[in-house]
């Protein structure tokens, strides 16, 4: 169940990324995808993986003073706090998902710079100019 989560969520960064990008990019993106999703497969590998757990802590009180003046009774209650702890599980992992990433973001920005000129894939205004930057 959490491979499953953990992938659709991967697949769902670039898809995030890319909505807000140009047509242009996209297309880019999506040849560059196309390619190194075959070059370099995924690998996936079982492997132990260090994880954090929010976990509510008590201890202590947490003090409010009831009344005015320095004589003023103060009011304690308990006090939870998170804590994040670690723990290490075994996960099936692809070893190949950051190289793959990089090449794929590597790719994207060439093909945009050999296109356009420039590594968002904008398309130059008429006069061929960018101004502003």
């Amino acid at each position: 169940m959490k491979i499953a989560v953990r992938l659709t969520a991967l697949a769902l960064v670039p898809l995030l990324a890319a909505a807000c990008a140009s047509p242009q990019w996209q297309a880019a993106n999506a040849d560059c995808v196309a390619r190194y999703n075959t070059e370099i497969p995924a690998d996936y590998q079982r492997m132990l993986v260090v994880r954090q757990q929010p976990t509510p802590m008590t201890g202590g009180f947490r003090c409010y003073p009831h009344g005015w003046g320095p004589g003023a009774p103060a009011r304690c209650y308990p006090d939870t706090y998170w804590a994040y702890l670690p723990y290490s599980t075994w996960e099936m992992v692809d070893v190949n998902a950051e190289r793959r990433s990089a090449a794929i973001r590597a790719c994207t920005t060439s093909t945009c710079i050999n296109r356009f000129g420039n590594s968002s894939c904008d398309v130059p205004p008429p006069g061929g100019q960018f101004f502003g930057g």
